[in-house]
């Protein structure tokens, strides 16, 4: 029973069990209404991914209200029981996860997958030396940093080539970091801040959309998030273990994200937090850790140096300058991507700490300080500081709502609220992108016997992306062997594609395996275009049999410029265990099985 006391924290009013009826009523009658509002303002989000313009139309929002009824209705049941607060670690990790693992169908629908995948199947192929070898080289890494895609690399090594694996990883890492913000939320007050502030994480529609899908960012919030979690227990309790658990987390930071070299400067104010508090030997511990991890990540900067100030000038220059350019409002941000109830609860925060005088919450506050500092003008940038938006919240939480019921309900009402919107809008718009037409097309093939598979690519008609960063990501769904067919062709794009936010996908290029010679003739091959086809594809190589219409995949939202839509064409598949007359029966029995499952 102590833990579950502990949990009573900052609960002035005296009332053990809740504040009535009353202020459950308000509470969802609060919840009720967000939605309906935001939906009304919907025109104020302009988000590049999900906004609420796009996720909330077809219908959409009708079939949410239903949802956010349902969530509210069981954040009321679920107020009602102490079992999440007896052990709040584990009711974290358990509801992160679940909700992760609910969504892993959904497409990767962003084309920066495309390159993380590359980096991966590269390691997994050639191992670990000659990845580091590389990096720079043949692995060509944009403005990436290596450490997750060596990550991915290592988990594709170890169990295989599959999405599922990478999925599952990042469910861990999110679930991880919900569990590390309550960590630290307890380290700087108590265990009831930490536990809210790991449900508020919870409450973030845009954050949840991000786990199904092959980007660092998840990761590399978890890594930032350790760090400050290390890095407040080095400052607290010193000592060797953490000093040297601290060192390692901080330069795997490090070499995950460039942008995590700015947030880390939070690391020299929590020093400042505790010196300034009466622990007089943080100044020392800090200087030991900022040493070791010098001397420690000195020798990569050293060999990489020329590719890492390549990749600095590109982000002085073409990535800070287009900044100006792909922006995203704060209204976007913080009343419809994260929850406006979120950004109530961290500004109350901010006024209780000027108010209480509480040095300790300029720790989590570094989150705004960042964002309006450097005037970061999209969700996906913020990602890794956003456990300590969760923080900020949770702290500023805990004087407007008074009794343990009335906080229960009204945390678990954010969360429903948040799932609410992941199913009701954001899930199903983006299965309902052209994206999903590569994901639908790696199922296709993956049924027919065929171990070669020729994938052309043609130009987009109205984006400045390459259609053939799509092959990767195509790869990502299927276990056969993807053989490019064409070279790019920019066309006449090319002084838009210097300034364009797709630049890399034409920077990059295709790997070599994606290039090897062919033994024998093609006899299945995918066309990706940005619109349907008409007519016989005459533009194909003549390795190619290009034979009948197999399969087309055609769906699109027709909000994005980008577009991958997919034909599949061929006769049949050579394949050891089927010969003669019955190479064709046995096509088309995949064909009518596939069909019959998908369609």
């Amino acid at each position: 029973m102590k833990g579950y006391a502990s949990l009573a924290d900052n609960n002035p009013s005296g009332k053990p069990d809740g504040s009535g009826g009353g202020a459950a009523l308000l509470i969802a009658f609060l919840l009720l209404l967000a939605t309906p509002l935001l939906y009304t303002l919907r025109h104020l989000d302009d988000n590049r991914l999900t906004s609420f313009q796009w996720a909330f139309s077809d219908g959409r929002f009708e079939r949410t209200l239903l949802y956010i009824i349902a969530a509210t209705c069981a954040a009321y049941i679920l107020s009602r029981s102490d079992t999440a607060d007896r052990f709040p670690a584990l009711s974290l990790f358990a509801l992160s996860f679940a909700t992760a693992v609910s969504i892993f169908t959904m497409p990767e629908v962003i084309v920066d997958a495309g390159r993380y995948f590359e980096q991966a199947k590269y390691l997994k192929i050639h191992g670990l030396i000659n990845f580091i070898a590389e990096w720079g080289g043949q692995v060509r890494p944009w403005t990436d940093l290596p450490f997750v895609p060596f990550m991915f690399g290592e988990i594709f090594r170890l169990l295989g080539e599959t999405r599922i694996s990478i999925q599952v990883f990042n469910a861990l890492a999110f679930s991880l970091t919900t569990v590390t913000t309550y960590l630290i939320g307890k380290q700087l007050w108590d265990r009831q801040t930490g536990f809210f502030a790991g449900l508020l994480l919870i409450g973030m529609p845009y954050l949840l959309t991000q786990i199904p899908i092959m980007l660092i960012d998840i990761a590399t919030m978890t890594l930032v998030t350790l760090s400050v979690y290390f890095f407040i227990k080095v400052n607290k309790c010193g000592g060797a273990g953490w000093t040297l658990i601290a060192c390692v987390t901080i330069i795997f930071t490090l070499l995950a994200k460039y942008s995590t070299w700015p947030m880390l400067l939070i690391l020299p104010l929590i020093t400042f937090v505790f010196y300034t508090g009466g622990v007089k030997s943080s100044i020392r511990y800090s200087a030991v850790v900022l040493a070791l991890t010098c001397l420690m990540v000195a020798p990569f900067l050293f060999y990489k140096g020329n590719i890492i100030k390549e990749q600095l000038d590109l982000l002085l220059t073409y990535q800070l300058e287009g900044l100006g350019r792909w922006r995203e409002s704060f209204t976007s941000t913080f009343l419809f991507q994260t929850s406006p109830f979120i950004t109530l609860f961290a500004l109350t925060g901010v006024l209780t700490s000027i108010k209480r005088r509480d040095l300790k919450f300029v720790i989590p506050c570094f989150f705004l300080f960042f964002t309006l500092t450097l005037q970061v003008g999209r969700i996906r940038y913020l990602v890794p500081l956003l456990p300590m938006f969760a923080i900020m919240a949770s702290y500023g939480f805990l004087p407007l709502v008074q009794g343990r019921r009335a906080r229960r309900f009204a945390v678990y009402g954010v969360v429903g609220l948040s799932v609410a919107h992941l199913y009701g809008g954001f899930y199903p718009f983006l299965k309902s992108t052209s994206m999903v037409n590569l994901q639908m097309a790696g199922k296709f093939i993956n049924s027919l016997n065929c171990p070669e598979i020729g994938v052309y690519t043609l130009a987009q008609k109205d984006s400045t992306g390459n259609t053939e960063i799509a092959v990767p990501i195509l790869d990502i769904y299927t276990d056969k062997k993807l053989i490019a067919l064409n070279e790019r062709h920019p066309g006449d794009k090319k002084d838009a594609i210097e300034k364009s936010p797709l630049r890399f996908t034409w920077d990059a290029g295709l790997p070599e395996f994606y290039m090897r010679a062919r033994a024998s003739r093609i006899n299945i091959a995918l066309i990706i275009s940005s619109e349907p086809i008409s007519g016989a594809p005459e533009f194909l190589p003549e390795s190619v049999d290009a034979g009948q219409r197999i399969k087309e995949f055609a769906a699109s939202s027709g909000l994005f410029k980008y577009r991958t839509l997919v034909t599949i064409v061929g006769k049949d598949c050579h394949n050891a265990a089927i010969n003669g007359g019955n190479q064709l029966k046995a096509a088309q029995t995949a064909i009518k099985t596939f069909n019959t499952r998908y369609d």
